[in-house]
């Protein structure tokens, strides 16, 4: 077994020691970094208002679209939050019923 033996100053020794406290700081922060921010961006919640305002429709429309399964809504107390992520998937999701001369055809939005 070698022994290694190391004649430090206390000064040196505290540099010493924060330093290897700091790198592993860096260290971990660097790992998770980049979790953090995609679990932000998917995890953010609109309100009920919010969310009806994106999707250019009611908040009683987007009750009843709720009801139905049309988007997610989760409730969170009294209230009822939508994830930004589902909005957007929602509206591509919508169809349309446009009307050409006398029938009504569907088309995707």
């Amino acid at each position: 077994m070698e022994q290694t033996i190391l004649l430090l100053t206390v000064p040196e020794l505290k540099d010493l020691i924060s330093n290897c406290v700091l790198d592993c700081f860096a260290k971990q922060a660097n790992q998770s970094k980049p979790q953090a921010m995609t679990t932000a961006l998917d995890a953010r919640l609109l309100s009920c208002k919010e969310a009806a305002k994106q999707l250019h429709i009611t908040t009683r429309t987007l009750s009843e679209w709720t009801f139905s399964g049309v988007v997610q809504g989760y409730r969170i107390g009294r209230r009822v939050l939508y994830k930004a992520s589902e909005i957007e998937a929602a509206l591509s999701a919508i169809t349309i019923k446009k009307c050409k001369n006398d029938k009504f055809k569907n088309k995707t939005a």
